[in-house]
């Protein structure tokens, strides 16, 4: 009988642990599942959006529509989804779809990415819109859905970054402290900067120690019926000492400081490095000051560049167009290219801090603005425009005109460069030329630009010393040969009175193609047949 009962008492020691162990596995793949739809979620639509991009840039717009569509259904919130959307809907030059993916993404931009790349395609469909109608400004639904979406984007810009300025270095002397650690002790204690006492290093508390007593959570270890045999290591791993609580075993020293520091003392400076002045202005930094250390230059330059430059200078609107020329009066047709064209942010004068570099056109002559953050406040350090633009073309040949604005890396030094090609123009006389010329702008340290290199050739003539006259700026020139060559092989200089329209074009692939370190930044083409009076821009 003895022996029945002792072996009635070692099936309650197995049984009971096995099936806590089976309820502690049961509850891990219980999280586990719960957890994982999300993360499967974001994996498909991440692949989703690789997709859709992938087909963007070649190109495929019916699969990339797919592609966003398939990322919208997963997570309808997706910027990037929408945004991709639409890119589609522009491209596929049906922009008043892509209004309502822009109004989408809007409503969910969380990042100043999201926003200045929303912002970026939203210019590209009110430029497509205004090509289609004429003069955007006077659509009044488009104009209202445009307005809305812009103080959409302002709104969350202005949400980010008063969220980024309020992050609070110390705790605020009137909150709990329980739950705001302090700025030096590495520990997530309160406002004193000690470690929070854990609940579970109090061993009275019910809430964490159960009563010993209490045969459910913790198993009396007089009876056999509940506590598992310390001998068998395989079935209950539970310390030698059958008195010790098997759910937070506490520490023989409870005060030691490596496990709870001592409240006793709050003025301990290695655990308490709060400032007497509880008032300390850093608790409650004003997020719309933009002087605040709370706000980086560059967070300023992009809410400049979101916010303020499209108003400022408004995105031109005369690429992919066809506009009227005025024979002896090219003021017809430069006046309507005004507008900007590209912008970039990058650090032009070595001082670690990027600047916006903002490329223009103003009545058909490329030029540039630099913009930099000084003492919290946006300033326009330089501006430069190229010497030739929109030319005054001869009626009776074809007219060309191309105009490149480019950023030169010259061992480590920045400039900035104007690079223009224009055949059939008038040379003064009534008489057609052709000419290529550059001009090369350096950046000092304070952001101000002066001229460091220039060179032109026309009708083909002094190709050696247009290549000569670029090394100050580290080019060579030779682009412009195959162009200097052919001019001459037809003895243009003698006989200007011919078609210059199937002479090479050294400019028509930009400037990269031919210099090292440079970076095309626009690319502005302007052709019109002899007596077409029309002048299409692309």
């Amino acid at each position: 009988m003895k022996d029945k009962k002792k072996n009635s008492g070692l099936k309650i020691y197995i049984v009971v642990p096995a099936i806590v162990g089976i309820l502690c596995v049961a509850s891990i793949v219980i999280a586990i599942v719960m957890g994982a739809p999300e993360k499967v979620n974001a994996a498909r639509v991440s692949k989703q959006l690789e997709l859709g991009n992938k087909y963007l840039s070649s190109a495929e717009y019916d699969k990339a529509e797919v592609a966003f569509n398939k990322s919208l259904r997963i997570d309808p919130k997706s910027v990037e989804a929408a945004t991709g959307m639409a890119k589609v809907y522009n491209e596929k030059e049906q922009p008043e779809d892509a209004v309502k993916y822009l109004k989408k993404a809007a409503d969910n931009i969380t990042t100043p990415e999201q926003a200045q790349e929303l912002q970026k395609v939203l210019s590209d469909t009110k430029q497509q819109i205004g090509n289609s109608t004429g003069d955007i400004n006077n659509n009044t639904n488009y104009k209202w859905n445009f307005g809305d979406i812009e103080a959409i984007i302002d709104e969350r810009i202005r949400e980010i970054i008063r969220k980024r300025g309020m992050v609070t270095p110390t705790p605020t002397p009137t909150g709990s402290g329980d739950d705001i650690p302090g700025p030096d002790s590495g520990n997530d204690g309160g406002s004193n900067g000690q470690a929070a006492p854990d609940p579970t290093d109090d061993p009275t508390a019910p809430s964490v120690t159960p009563d010993p007593t209490a045969p459910s959570v913790t198993p009396d270890p007089t009876a056999p019926s509940v506590t598992p045999d310390p001998t068998v290591p395989s079935v209950t791993p539970e310390p030698e000492n059958p008195t010790d609580p098997p759910v937070t075993p506490e520490p023989d020293d409870p005060t030691e400081p490596s496990v709870t520091p001592e409240p006793e003392n709050p003025t301990d400076p290695p655990v308490t490095s709060e400032p007497e002045n509880l008032t300390d202005p850093s608790v409650t930094q004003e997020p719309y000051d933009p002087s605040e250390p709370s706000v980086t230059p560059e967070e300023i330059l992009n809410n400049y560049e979101i916010n303020v430059l499209p108003s400022e200078v408004p995105q031109g609107g005369f690429i992919g167009t066809s506009i009227s020329y005025t024979y002896g009066d090219e003021s017809s047709a430069a006046n309507v290219m005004t507008g900007r064209l590209a912008e970039k942010q990058q650090d032009l004068d070595g001082d670690g801090i990027p600047e916006l570099l903002v490329v223009e056109m103003q009545s058909g002559k490329i030029g540039f603005r630099i913009y930099k953050v000084k003492n919290g406040v946006v300033e326009i350090t330089a501006s430069q425009t190229i010497s030739t633009g929109i030319g005054k073309a001869v009626q009776s040949v074809s007219y060309g005109n191309t105009q490149v604005c480019f950023l030169m890396n010259n061992n480590g030094i920045y400039e900035i460069g104007f690079a223009s090609y224009c055949y059939g123009y008038d040379a003064g006389d009534g008489t057609p030329a052709v000419r290529t010329n550059v001009e090369v702008y350096s950046v000092a340290v304070d952001g101000s630009v002066s001229a460091c290199a220039s060179g032109s050739v026309q009708n083909g003539q002094g190709q050696d010393g247009f290549s000569g006259s670029l090394v100050p700026a580290g080019m060579n020139g030779s682009w412009n040969s195959s162009n200097a060559e052919t001019l001459q092989s037809m003895g243009y200089a003698e006989n200007p009175y011919q078609d210059a329209l199937g002479v090479p074009n050294p400019l028509s692939g930009g400037i990269a193609s031919g210099e090292n370190g440079a970076e095309d930044l626009i690319i502005v083409n302007a052709e019109m047949s002899a007596e077409s009076g029309m002048l299409n821009v692309r």
